[in-house]
């Protein structure tokens, strides 16, 4: 991880804001109480294997295809459409926070 002077981490400092926003990127801000994020919009699609490393990731509206297998190892799809919100993986576990979310 690199440093910038402040101590803090240089992917959430202003100085990469500022170049992201002259290269073109979008980048969404905000936090609450001692803790701020900052984050690139990105739209495209990416998948997640069991064992991933841990993440969070912003959610455009879109559908989240979500597959799984039974016990007989068939494998079960899911679809759900969701306006916005959080995908965190941490371990086995996929959370998805959003404000709307409809399983079609």
């Amino acid at each position: 991880m690199v440093t910038v002077n402040t101590g803090a981490p240089f992917l959430q400092s202003d100085g990469w804001m500022r170049f992201q926003e002259k290269i073109g990127k979008t980048l969404v801000r905000g936090g609450l109480d001692g803790w701020k994020y900052a984050a690139i919009v990105e739209k495209g699609r990416f998948g997640i294997l069991k064992g991933h490393e841990s993440m969070v990731t912003l959610l455009c509206d879109g559908t989240v295809k979500v597959s799984s297998h039974d016990e007989n190892m068939r494998t079960q799809l899911t679809n759900v459409k969701v306006e916005g919100g959080f995908l965190s993986c941490c371990g086995d576990e996929i959370s998805i926070v959003t404000d709307s979310a409809k399983i079609l």
